[in-house]
């Protein structure tokens, strides 16, 4: 009998540990504090790639709109970086919006720490020519003692839902809706629910911009396997053996998007997408046989519409 390699022994357990993570309402709490403490110095990381993907966010909002209103980011995650990051640049309101409370609040003073000094050595943004806002905005946040101080003082508002539903948000609100690797943990009820809504909330003209993880994340925790290795699993055989809540992905391909938002009404501006032709595995299921070979390659895209 062949062995089985240890990377895929390292899938299987991590798929293992989500599904027992995912059993309840307990487990799951268990999940989210051992993840604030155990993995706070992840958290207060601050990596190249997340800089230079909020810049291509802050280029792509400065080239849309002279002036602006507010902002609705889905999905701000442990240190809501995207959204404090531009608050470096805009003074408008910004809703935080998610569906569980994964905050930590010394990871966020410390990215954000981080952020400002980058920000005022890099003279090719602009914002080191305005320091002392930079220092204004570090300083509000390094001193906050709670996080709801925080938003009072930024202009923020945070909204936890864990229905996802934005039903309650009125048509028209928001000049931007955007999310950094949310989509993919959406899913494909949901986001199909949620696309026509988010449609109505933008203005007319408003940017819609998401950045989408389309990569299998377990194999995250097993990185010498095929970054889609979900595309060897059946429906019935992900749900049962890798599914689950805390981690969850919904394996749609680039096409599903760009299907969804089309049939919605979303004009399409621009989109990007990295190919890696070694993330196919050698066998995939016939749920994926219809795929065209962009979509099997496609591990991440960044999308951007207006309305």
């Amino acid at each position: 009998m062949a062995s089985v390699p240890i990377s895929y022994l390292r899938y299987y357990g991590a798929a293992l540990v989500l599904k027992f993570f995912s059993l309840n309402n307990l487990t799951r709490k268990a999940y989210r504090r051992l993840g604030n403490r155990f993995f706070h110095e992840k958290h207060s990381t601050l990596t190249t790639t997340e800089v230079e993907q909020a810049i291509w966010l802050l280029d792509l909002i400065k080239a849309q709109h002279k002036q602006l209103g507010k902002f609705l980011e889905l999905g701000t995650g442990w240190t809501h970086f995207y959204s404090l990051f531009l608050r470096f640049f805009f003074d408008d309101e910004i809703v935080l919006f998610d569906v569980q409370d994964n905050r930590n609040l010394e990871a966020v003073k410390k990215r954000m720490g981080k952020l400002a000094e980058i920000l005022m050595r890099d003279s090719d943004n602009g914002a080191a020519r305005n320091e002392p806002r930079l220092e204004k905005i570090r300083n509000m946040i390094s001193t906050a003692p709670d996080f709801q101080t925080l938003y009072d003082k930024l202009n923020m508002k945070y909204i936890v839902s864990p229905t996802g539903s934005l039903a309650d948000f009125r048509e028209n609100e928001f000049d931007v809706i955007f999310s950094m690797d949310v989509l993919e943990h959406i899913s494909k009820d949901q986001l199909t629910e949620n696309s026509p809504v988010m449609y109505r909330l933008l203005k007319p003209g408003g940017l819609f911009v998401h950045q989408i993880g389309l990569d299998d994340h377990i194999a995250h925790y097993a990185p010498r396997i095929h970054k889609k290795n979900y595309l060897r699993y059946s429906e019935i055989t992900w749900r049962k053996a890798f599914d689950n809540t805390v981690q969850f992905i919904n394996r749609l391909q680039l096409s599903d998007y760009l299907e969804i938002f089309k049939k919605n009404g979303f004009r399409m501006l621009n989109y990007a997408v990295d190919l890696d032709s070694h993330s196919v595995p050698e066998k995939i299921s016939s749920r994926y046989a219809h795929y065209l070979t962009k979509d099997l390659e496609a591990v991440r895209a960044k999308l951007v519409y207006l309305k």
